[in-house]
């Protein structure tokens, strides 16, 4: 790139990626992530706002189990290796 720096960053947004357990829509992600590949950028994703449907009281907070985080940062990381 012209610009001179190598990273970048990008939040993945839990909530809108799945918005029912299961049911992914990485469109979005998946232009960014082939745009800074093909700018030969290294890309840093934070995972934030959790889903409804995996909180305790509907918000966009902390997994009320981690364990379904964990499934999504796994399906994450399979896709954008």
């Amino acid at each position: 790139n012209g610009l001179g720096f190598t990273w970048t960053k990008q939040q993945a947004i839990w909530k809108d990626i799945e918005p029912q357990p299961g049911q992914f829509a990485w469109g979005e992600l998946d232009s960014i992530v082939a745009d800074t590949n093909a700018a030969n950028i290294k890309l840093l994703l934070t995972v934030v706002k959790s889903p409804a449907w995996a909180t305790a009281n509907g918000d966009d907070g902390t997994p009320q189990d981690p364990a379904t985080m964990g499934r999504f940062v796994q399906a994450l990381t399979s896709r954008y290796r």
